[in-house]
């Protein structure tokens, strides 16, 4: 994988079953030659993608909370579009009637951790059923000083 000129880190915590996951995120720009990037979070979290130009990748998943987290990116941890795990027919559907097929996907392919559409990021569980929740894609990334 070349290594990106930045990044964009979502770090979730879902402490309420209730109500949507609590979401902080770290935007990064690399230096040339970076490959390591370390985050710190005071908070606790469940889950962490890191979003790679338009692609969103599966960096941490935890069950139970730990203090220090080491991970890598690679392809196999990369969330597809529903566009690529659904069939034809049921993408042009409209997403109220579309989100009753998104258990098909985990259970097509057996080695995929995820995959997203225009409002949800779903996590496919080790029983192949997924797992959805409301994503923002489009969070506002624009500086709000004009500080050079």
């Amino acid at each position: 994988m070349a290594i990106p000129s930045h990044i964009v880190t979502h770090i979730l915590n879902f402490y309420d079953q209730f109500l949507p996951p609590m979401e902080i995120m770290i935007p990064k720009k690399l230096t040339m030659f970076e490959c390591t990037v370390t985050l710190y979070s005071l908070l606790p979290f469940q889950i962490v993608f890191v979003k790679i130009d338009d692609r969103y990748y599966l960096a941490v998943l935890q069950q139970s909370e730990q203090s220090n987290i080491s991970t890598s990116i690679d392809s196999s941890q990369r969330c597809s579009s529903i566009n690529e795990v659904l069939d034809p027919t049921s993408i042009t559907l409209p997403q109220i009637q579309r989100v009753k097929y998104y258990q098909l996907p985990c259970r097509t392919y057996s080695d995929l951790k995820c995959f997203f559409d225009e409002s949800y990021m779903c996590l496919c569980t080790a029983e192949r059923h997924a797992n959805c929740f409301k994503f923002n894609h489009n969070l506002n990334l624009t500086c709000q000083h004009n500080i050079h």
